[in-house]
């Protein structure tokens, strides 16, 4: 027997048509399932005169929610239409609600010059609201044409009990808020069936996803399960979250408990258990891994592969001579304490902590092509000619199937007898060689973006939870899914570099 997954992964007409809960085969049209252990009764319900016109209703009403860009965006607006748009924009941009027009009127009808054309808040919200969403989709939509494109996904419960997934795209140095929907169940299916139909509706080639981003929960991880047969290119990276779970395991661990005792009764200081275990066990590592891996304005895809290799020697190295500064000698000494009783404590911690890292990371799918990505690195690539085969990254589809004129570029770029910095800005060193290794330096523009991790959709619930204050819980669903694409789509225009700056 054919499973469903199969069926799918077989014909584009059936994905057009079909999606999967769980292992059952359902229509995204008729909202029916459908029997996928006999091809012929697969095919006869697309046949079926309700198929097509549920089929041919659900295109019109994207034709109506998708009107005509081009008449948005040219001449053919008027002069009301153009700054009332503006005015949105502006709002959602500076996190403004739309209703506060009411009491900024007067002042901008007596001192702006066509005050006078804008409208009050009810017309904002009903007409232009969706005006300048349709503007930013379009522009969203063009912008992601044969584009290598990352998703993270994430759902939170928002004022109201209701289930809130944000999913983003994350492409070009750019990440976009895609999508927001309210499902009524979070679980393996209902995410995956948000995925693609996600991607039906932005017209992605599956060969285009190549990440997937997500927590480490167990719903998420079967949902990239079930998505992996579609889009055979794609990794799944939680990183980050299992860094996070990995340092909790200091957090959790009880026999500290007597480390904070013996400092409080025997050292005479502010000393407590955070800044012992972070001051003697230099676990301010773990806390520097983490907060690498939340900076979102430079691209650092190509140096987690060696700062994880790095943490799995540093625990490993902890359970054996766990680290004891000259302080906890101190402390030791004069309390007449046992010194070997204690490193037997901290060696413990490093252990758990080496266990939970090696059940996580060991055998990460995403690991192998952090690995790879290395090749992207000038330093890398010079420190050893080891370095130089082409193959090795071979889980970069580009370089395992090459084309002749991208074999000669990497001849020449594992040739260069150049002078590269330590502090090297990758990107400026990838433009500057356009001229010279044109296919290679796109390709290596690309993977030396890809986000490391979830960072930016919380940044998105941030802006969703802006939105839906307490006062503001009346606002209808698709206003909320309309406002925080623009919230955050408008919002990440901001230049984070000067904003680090200041």
């Amino acid at each position: 027997m054919v499973s469903a997954h199969v069926h799918l992964s077989q014909s584009s007409i059936y994905r057009e048509n079909y999606i999967l809960q769980g292992s059952i085969l359902w229509c995204r049209f008729c909202n029916i399932k459908v029997d996928h252990k006999i091809k012929s009764i697969i095919d006869k319900h697309l046949q079926t005169l309700k198929h097509e016109n549920n089929k041919k209703n659900a295109n019109n009403s994207n034709h109506l929610i998708q009107r005509t860009i081009p008449s948005l965006t040219g001449n053919t607006l008027n002069e009301k239409e153009k700054i009332n748009i503006e005015v949105v924009e502006a709002f959602t941009f500076t996190d403004i609600p739309l209703e506060k027009i009411e009491k900024l009127k007067p002042f901008l009808m007596k001192y702006c010059k066509n005050g006078g054309l804008i409208t009050r808040a009810n017309q904002l919200r009903e007409k232009y609201l969706p005006l300048s969403y349709e503007i930013e989709l379009q522009n969203l939509k063009n912008s992601i044409i044969d584009k290598i494109i990352c998703i993270t996904i994430d759902e939170t419960t928002d004022h109201c009990g209701r289930h809130a997934v944000n999913l983003l795209f994350s492409f070009d140095n750019q990440t976009k808020l895609a999508r927001t929907e309210f499902l009524s169940i979070v679980n393996a299916s209902s995410i995956s069936q948000f995925v693609m139909d996600t991607l039906h509706f932005y017209k992605i080639p599956y060969k285009n996803i190549i990440f997937f981003i997500s927590d480490n929960a167990s719903y998420m991880k079967l949902a990239y399960s079930h998505l992996s047969p579609f889009l055979p290119r794609m990794k799944h990276n939680c990183l980050a979250h299992i860094l996070n779970l990995i340092g909790e395991t200091w957090v959790d661990f009880k026999k500290f408990e007597l480390v904070n005792r013996l400092v409080r009764e025997n050292y005479q200081s502010n000393y407590t258990i955070d800044n012992v275990t972070n001051h003697l066990l230099n676990l301010i590592r773990l806390v520097n891994d983490l907060e690498f891996f939340k900076i979102r304005n430079k691209a650092i895809a190509l140096f987690v592969y060696s700062r994880i290799v790095g943490l799995q020697a540093f625990l490993s190295s902890g359970r054996s001579t766990p680290p004891i500064s000259n302080e906890l000698d101190q402390i030791l000494a004069e309390a007449n304490c046992d010194e070997e009783s204690f490193a037997m404590i901290f060696s413990q911690a490093f252990s758990l902590a080496y266990e939970k890292c090696e059940k996580h990371l060991s055998h990460h799918l995403a690991l192998s092509l952090f690995r790879a990505k290395q090749c992207f690195d000038p330093r890398f690539i010079q420190s050893n000619i080891a370095h130089h085969n082409m193959t090795d990254y071979g889980i970069i589809e580009v370089l395992h199937s090459p084309t002749d004129n991208l074999i000669q570029e990497w001849a020449i770029y594992c040739g260069l007898n150049e002078s590269v910095e330590e502090l090297i800005d990758l990107d400026v060193y990838w433009r500057g060689k356009t001229h010279l290794l044109l296919e290679l330096s796109a390709l290596a523009l690309v993977y030396i973006w890809l986000p490391v991790s979830g960072v930016d959709v919380k940044r998105s619930f941030s802006s969703y939870k802006s939105i839906l204050s307490d006062k503001r819980i009346a606002l209808k669903e698709e206003s909320i899914q309309m406002l925080n694409f623009l919230y955050f789509n408008l919002g990440g225009n901001v230049n984070y570099d000067l904003l680090d700056s200041e």
